[in-house]
C-alpha cells in the first residue's frame, strides 16, 4: 500500500494535466498543447486555502540525454520541488533541486537509477 502512496502521493492528491480528456496516452507538449500555465498553478495554491500545496510538471518522451560517451533516451518529467513533497519522495544520493534552483532556471536534475547506469558506468559520475 506504501507503495501505491508514492506512486500517487497522498489520496487527497488531484493531477490536472491540459488536454487530459481529449487525448489518449500520457499528455505531453508534442500532443497537447500548453494551455494550463504556471501562473494558473500560483492561482490555484494562493487562493485556495483548502489546497495544501501545488506541484507543476510536464511529461516528455524520446529525449536523448548523452555524458560524455554515454546515450540513453529516459521519459523526462519536468517538476517542480514540490512533487516531492506531495509523493513523499526521497532522494537515495544527493538532494532534490531547490526552489530557487527552479527559479533561476538552473541546470539541475534528478535521475533514476536507470539512468545513472546508462550514463555513468561503474560509477562514475562527475560528483
Amino acid at each position: 500500500m506504501q507503495r501505491f502512496k508514492n506512486m500517487i502521493g497522498t489520496f487527497d492528491t488531484i493531477m490536472v494535466r491540459p488536454g487530459g480528456g481529449r487525448s489518449r496516452g500520457m499528455p505531453t507538449l508534442v500532443n497537447v498543447p500548453p494551455t494550463f500555465r504556471f501562473e494558473d498553478a500560483n492561482a490555484i495554491a494562493s487562493e485556495l486555502p483548502e489546497i495544501r500545496a501545488v506541484a507543476e510538471m510536464q511529461t516528455a518522451f524520446d529525449v536523448d540525454v548523452k555524458y560524455s560517451d554515454h546515450a540513453a533516451s529516459p521519459v523526462v518529467i519536468g517538476v517542480s520541488p514540490k512533487l516531492a513533497e506531495l509523493r513523499s519522495e526521497e532522494v537515495a544520493d544527493g538532494a532534490f533541486f531547490t526552489d530557487e534552483q527552479n527559479a533561476s532556471l538552473a541546470r539541475a536534475a534528478v535521475i533514476g537509477t536507470d539512468l545513472r547506469t546508462a550514463l555513468f558506468p561503474n560509477d562514475r559520475s562527475p560528483w
